[in-house]
């Protein structure tokens, strides 16, 4: 590389063979991928697709979060492209639920330039997505896609890493990140130091390239902040002349290396080599570590996990196990007169339920543990599966003097009769539904009332259980939906695992729905609710 007389950096490499260009590379990578365009503007999203498409990449559009979280749980996407919209925050369970699918999949966010919401950034300096700024190009992604492509997380190193470039210095700028392509890597370029630590906390970079007369900032002091930003980031300070004591604040601000312009590309290729080598190892060593510590944080709740089931195999599941073995003997042996015969039977019957009800929780736990939980999802109206659980809890409710009612059920809402349809097992919405409903009276105290609520939007459907029992304490409304987890002042404590609510949940989640509890607190009622994504309907009438 030589320096000419404009102080433009210049390179010194051979032309690549046109078989061997940046562009054929990377967009022999890129194509069959499959891609899940999210965004609230369908032209915007129709169009970006069409330039994906043309490269042989599978392409679906969708524009509400409830359909995106739909598709994502029940297809197989490669890239999610998310174009963020600053008025609109997402739920707050959405990053929880798309965290365990991005290890498989490359997740780009498109923003407005400084309007990335702060929901966002956290997110992105987890290193688990990508931000662009709007306008971006298909070849941008491209790139992009090519340096990070799906199955590798963001700060894992590999032949090609994500490099920023700071210099005041346009034309080398432009220069520098064209060597850096076609080297196989992805880079951006800023002019200062504050311009460069504003991106470092967007996303994650292995190697920051900074000038040693940045404008605004001491390159040292700079090189700290990185650091603090991004401990595992390389620094390579780039300057016109060097001095010992130059060298002894390169080493001191932590700076792997100094490097003296004109940069020599041999030189540069060897240093930026060793650097992403060194920084890989570290990483290595930092994920092992990472996988020890999550592997015995897993052991731990195994064990947990094991004791709390030895707990109920040798008490909950032998509670009704023994009344039903008890009076089997007492009438084998005669002891019970025969005119109590149909009270035994009764409490038998009512035994063997409760025992059927336990193992049947256990084995949807044991399902969920193992992600081999199954739904059978059909479209459907969901009403008449709740109308037929409020009214077999009826009589339950009548007999404990409790007053239970259903509202919303026949209201039109907010969308035709057509629009109501989710696609869902009838049965496990049962369950779900079943499970609030049951915990509703068995903590409502005669007198109470239960109100199970229906409310229809123009995307989802919400369903809430509201009692006048007993409450709960509000820091109790997240860990109630724990596995095992009972409250120690419940009154039905002895008549279950702990596990209803934790199934339940998982059933809405696989349904791309939320669930939630609230409570005022203790002796003052609470509301259980979950919510279900409405089919959307294609421009034909029909629903997708």
């Amino acid at each position: 590389m030589v320096k000419d007389k404009s102080n433009q950096m210049q390179f010194s490499f051979p032309n690549p063979d046109a078989s061997d260009t940046g562009e054929e590379r990377y967009l022999s990578k890129i194509s069959s991928f499959r891609v899940l365009l999210y965004g609230r503007y369908k032209e915007q999203g129709e169009s970006l697709g069409r330039s994906l498409k043309a490269f042989g990449c599978q392409v679906e559009f969708c524009d509400r979060e409830s359909s995106l979280l739909q598709n994502l749980q029940t297809g197989e996407w490669d890239v999610l492209i998310h174009e963020i919209d600053p008025t609109d925050t997402p739920k707050a369970d959405f990053f929880s639920r798309l965290k365990p699918l991005v290890p498989r999949m490359r997740v780009i966010l498109l923003a407005e330039k400084e309007q990335v919401p702060p929901v966002w950034q956290p997110f992105a300096l987890e290193k688990f997505v990508h931000i662009f700024y709007k306008p971006v190009s298909a070849d941008d992604l491209f790139r992009d896609l090519q340096t990070h492509p799906p199955g590798r997380k963001w700060e894992e190193v590999g032949e090609e890493a994500s490099l920023l470039v700071v210099d005041s210095n346009s034309g080398f700028c432009e220069t520098f990140l064209d060597f850096l392509l076609l080297e196989g890597h992805w880079a951006r370029a800023v002019r200062n130091g504050q311009e460069a630590l504003a991106e470092a906390r967007r996303q994650f970079y292995h190697v920051a390239l900074v000038d040693a007369l940045i404008p605004d900032m001491i390159v040292w002091n700079l090189a700290a902040e990185l650091h603090a930003i991004h401990p595992d980031i390389v620094v390579i300070v780039l300057a016109d002349h060097a001095s010992l004591d130059m060298v002894l604040k390169a080493m001191r601000a932590d700076v792997y290396d100094y490097l003296l312009k004109p940069l020599d590309p041999l030189s540069f290729r060897r240093t930026l080599g060793k650097a992403l080598e060194k920084q890989r190892l570290g990483l290595q060593v930092k994920a092992l570590l990472e996988g020890l510590k999550k592997a015995n944080q897993d052991l731990l709740r195994l064990n947990d996990l094991k004791s709390k089931f030895l707990r109920i195999v040798t008490h909950d599941l032998r509670t009704p196990l023994t009344a039903v073995k008890g009076y089997a003997n007492a009438l084998e042996s005669g002891i019970i007169p025969p005119e109590q015969y149909a009270r035994c039977f009764k409490t038998m019957s009512k035994e063997s339920d409760q025992l059927e009800h336990l193992i049947s929780d256990l084995t949807d736990f044991v399902s969920i543990e193992a992600g081999k939980i199954r739904l059978n999802r059909v479209p459907m109206d969901p009403r008449d599966v709740f109308q037929a659980v409020i009214e077999r809890f009826q009589s339950t409710a009548e007999r404990q003097k409790i007053k239970l009612q259903s509202e919303g059920l026949e209201t039109t809402g907010s969308v035709f009769e057509s629009e109501r349809m989710v696609l869902a097992d009838a049965n496990r919405l049962d369950q779900v539904l079943s499970n609030l409903v049951g915990n509703a009276i068995k903590h409502t105290p005669a007198e109470g009332s239960i109100r199970v609520g229906f409310r229809y939007t123009d995307t989802e459907l919400e369903v809430s259980v509201r009692d006048t029992g007993e409450g709960l304490p509000p820091e109790f409304t997240e860990r109630v939906f724990d596995e095992f987890f009972q409250l120690e002042s419940s009154s039905g404590k002895r008549e279950g695992l702990g596990l209803g609510l934790a199934i339940s949940r998982e059933i809405v989640h696989r349904h791309g729905g939320r669930m939630g509890a609230d409570s005022e607190g203790v002796g003052k009622g609470s509301v259980f609710w979950f919510t279900l994504p409405l089919m959307k309907k294609k421009p034909d009438g029909e629903t997708a």
